[in-house]
């Protein structure tokens, strides 16, 4: 087990040198070059370093000689490093504000993981694994990752891009989906910080569904109070410009369209196995599975950190 840490580059080993960071999963893939684009962006916009992680971990191949492989394995890390360097190098160009640290961990115990999330304000990965794999498979990084993270987590699809408007200059919202549950409230509250700091509005979709001799109208204007009562909890009015969607179908699907003109999604989830769809009705897996922009993941189980 081995740690390098890369400034330019820094040779100390252990935590970032911060108290707050946003902290991002870069495995040199286009899935993980979008992440990183929106990384630096966002730790741009929060006024927080920039954390960029690289794990790699040893396989061993049948049928090679371990010569061979130790060959193969010094010449990955290389590779491996290069690729980190080459990262840092893009995000310090892209916003040369913000202050940036990247690390290679090499079959990192988990005790270094946790070390390495235990400050993270953030966390940013991409939507697949390095062999292709959807974010948050069982036994991959992410989902190791999100085990143990106590912040939101962002997942950016490789075709992102960090732009809060349109072409036309048009700012895009930010798109919340909203249940009537206890943790709806704390979800509002989030998205709205996230409309806050790209002085943009939020929009509120709420998915509801009409039973058999039930009048749609009537349950429209109770879905409708229903979610200006959670607003009102969540304190957001006068701050915030917000817009209520009401869709009569899935949430997921409400939000899948949005995420086309969207500049984030945020949505909340119950942990890891709902996020890798091993749940009854996970709608942040099928967000996750579908959305066209970024989806900032609030796990219900973790810390609330709002900076400014």
């Amino acid at each position: 087990m081995t740690t390098e840490q890369l400034k330019e580059p820094r040779t100390a080993v252990g935590t970032p040198p911060w108290e707050d960071y946003v902290l991002v999963g870069d495995d040199g893939t286009r899935y993980s070059r979008a992440a990183v684009d929106f990384a630096v962006e966002e730790a741009s916009r929060r006024r927080l370093p920039l954390s960029v992680v690289t794990i790699r971990r040893s396989l061993m191949v049948p049928g090679v000689s371990l010569t061979d492989q130790l060959r193969e394995e010094r010449s990955a890390v290389r590779e491996a490093e290069h690729r980190l360097r080459s990262s840092l190098a893009r995000a310090r160009e892209r916003h040369p504000d913000v202050a940036v640290d990247g690390v290679l961990l090499k079959d990192p115990e988990p005790t270094q993981v946790a070390e390495r999330l235990a400050g993270a304000a953030l966390l940013v990965l991409g939507t697949h694994s390095a062999i292709g794999l959807p974010a948050f498979s069982v036994d991959s990084t992410s989902m190791e990752l999100t085990e143990i993270a106590s912040c939101p987590v962002v997942c950016v699809p490789d075709a992102a891009t960090p732009s809060v408007s349109r072409g036309d200059g048009e700012s895009l919202p930010v798109v919340v989906g909203v249940d009537t549950g206890i943790f709806a409230t704390r979800l509002l509250q989030q998205a709205g910080e996230e409309a806050r700091r790209r002085s943009t509005r939020l929009v509120v979709v709420h998915g509801y569904r009409v039973q058999p001799g039930e009048e749609p109208a009537h349950v429209e204007a109770c879905a409708r109070a229903a979610v200006q009562e959670l607003l009102r909890r969540a304190g957001l009015y006068p701050r915030i410009d917000v817009s209520i969607d009401l869709a009569p179908a899935p949430a997921a699907v409400a939000l899948a369209d949005w995420s086309r003109r969207a500049c984030l999604l945020v949505t909340g989830s119950r942990g890891p196995l709902a996020l890798a769809g091993l749940t009854r009705d996970s709608v942040s897996r099928a967000v996750l599975d579908s959305a066209l922009c970024p989806v900032l993941v609030v796990l219900e189980r973790v810390r609330q950190a709002v900076h400014a």
